[in-house]
């Protein structure tokens, strides 16, 4: 029982690796893996959905194809209901995967075009910059108040002595109506 255990195996003495024979794999052979299925998909010979994370003994196929210098690679599954044929091969432009024969996905997802991206882009660096200039206002003024500088055109100086002018002539009147509630 342990001896099926043991990490390491017996070799004799005179056991020479370099006499071993080497087989040659054939790139375009199919091997047997153990994969979950990449996205959520039905059948299209008897409408079974399966889900995108369920376990399933594939064939990987390596084709001649490639993008950019990646290959691309094709798997079948059969279906768990019907035993139909379900073939699917990676896609390296989009980081996902696109169905081939024997079913659909349940779900396309929506893919940006480089134009909203940029828009996008654009939009949050104009963001930035203005929050940029803020961060600079604030840090040169400490009376600085983001409202009262949009309502009156940035100038705080003025904004403070208005402020002023104001609180003096309230208090004037203050005085006034106390002296005439005294007599």
């Amino acid at each position: 029982m342990s001896e099926r255990k043991a990490i390491n195996k017996y070799y004799p003495p005179d056991w020479d690796p370099s006499k071993v024979v080497k087989r040659k794999r054939d790139p375009n052979q199919t091997i047997k893996i153990r994969m979950m299925a990449p996205y959520s998909m039905r059948c299209t010979k008897c409408n079974e959905y399966i889900a995108e994370r369920r376990s399933f003994n594939a064939r990987k196929e390596t084709t001649n194809e490639t993008y950019l210098k990646t290959k691309i690679i094709r798997f079948h599954i059969t279906c768990p209901r019907c035993n139909n044929h379900i073939s699917f091969k990676t896609n390296p432009q989009t980081a996902g995967y696109t169905p081939e024969e024997g079913a659909v996905r349940n779900y396309e997802p929506t893919r940006k075009t480089e134009d909203e991206l940029l828009q996008r882009l654009e939009k949050e660096e104009q963001e930035n910059l203005k929050f940029q200039t803020l961060k600079e206002r604030r840090k040169r003024n400490p009376f600085w108040n983001k409202q009262e500088s949009l309502q009156a055109g940035g100038d705080v100086y003025e904004n403070l002595e208005k402020r002023l002018s104001e609180q003096q002539r309230e208090q004037q009147l203050n005085e006034h109506l106390e002296e005439l509630q005294m007599k």
